[in-house]
């Protein structure tokens, strides 16, 4: 719906006092805050990332060191430590592939923000410039 069609449709739903104006202002500021929900999620992804890995890693160290302590060659204690194991590894293997697309994400929002510094470096400049302009 346009801007004016959702004006519309709440003054016709008793919201008279929403105007189109407010509409623009409501979805300009969703817009903003919808980019900055995407970059605060993208930096908490990473954060998770890390820490899962880390979680993983040290659960495998474990079990390998009760898998190790044990002497029983056909201890089912010693074949369940290795299965666990097993899938302790597989689930790193999918989580570092994963990592992959994570840091894709990331250079991806580093090369934003560089293009949004370098946008308002653009616009201070070009203050500048018209601000020593003599007439």
């Amino acid at each position: 719906m346009t801007q004016q069609e959702i004006s519309d449709f709440l003054t016709k739903n008793n919201y008279p006092h929403v105007s189109r104006r407010q509409i623009g202002y409501d979805v300009e500021w969703c817009k903003k805050d919808a980019f900055s929900f995407l970059k605060d999620n993208r930096k908490k992804l990473a954060e998770e990332y890390k820490i899962a890995v880390s979680n993983l890693e040290q659960l495998r160290a474990e079990a390998w060191r009760h898998f190790s302590a044990i002497e029983d060659i056909n201890s089912t204690v010693k074949a369940s430590l290795y299965d666990k194991i097993q899938s302790l590894t597989n689930n790193l293997m999918t989580l570092y592939s994963v990592g992959d697309t994570i840091q894709q994400e990331m250079l991806k929002n580093m090369q934003e923000q560089a293009a949004d510094i370098r946008e308002e470096m653009n616009k201070i400049l070009e203050q500048r410039i018209s601000s020593q302009a003599v007439f």
